[in-house]
């Protein structure tokens, strides 16, 4: 397991929030969408978000960012007062963990492209894979 931070985004159509702190995602996408044209425009496209650090390592700061190449398509900024834990943690804690969602709606894309999650930290960017966006052959 690594010791570094860590950015993981899923894509898909919808998020709910749910009673009890719970929330739902509808239509989750794998690494790639199939789009029967371009130019396409999606009512909602969804994106979760998953960052982890050491509990050594608090985050200073956290924006998260959609991207499609240098573009920022949403950004969401995390609060300052929840990025260091206020309480002691048990010892077995190694991660310190933090969620959020950005949503595009409407979502255009009007040629094949890839979109991808940066998190900007205090001290780096970190990037989840590639959600590659592309027309059926």
């Amino acid at each position: 397991m690594t010791e570094h931070r860590t950015v993981i985004a899923q894509f898909c159509d919808d998020f709910r929030q749910e009673i009890g702190n719970k929330f739902s995602l509808m239509g989750c996408y794998g690494t790639d969408l199939y789009v029967p044209q371009f130019p396409i425009t999606l009512p909602k496209l969804c994106v979760f978000v998953y960052v982890r650090t050491p509990k050594e390592n608090p985050f200073g700061t956290l924006t998260l960012r959609v991207m499609r190449a240098e573009q920022a398509l949403a950004t969401l900024r995390a609060n300052p007062d929840r990025l260091d834990p206020a309480e002691e943690m048990p010892s077995w804690t190694r991660w310190l963990t933090m969620t959020g969602v950005l949503v595009m709606a409407p979502f255009h894309a009007t040629e094949a492209c890839d979109l991808r999650v940066q998190a900007e930290t205090e001290s780096e960017i970190i990037e989840s894979g590639r959600f590659l966006i592309r027309k059926m052959a």
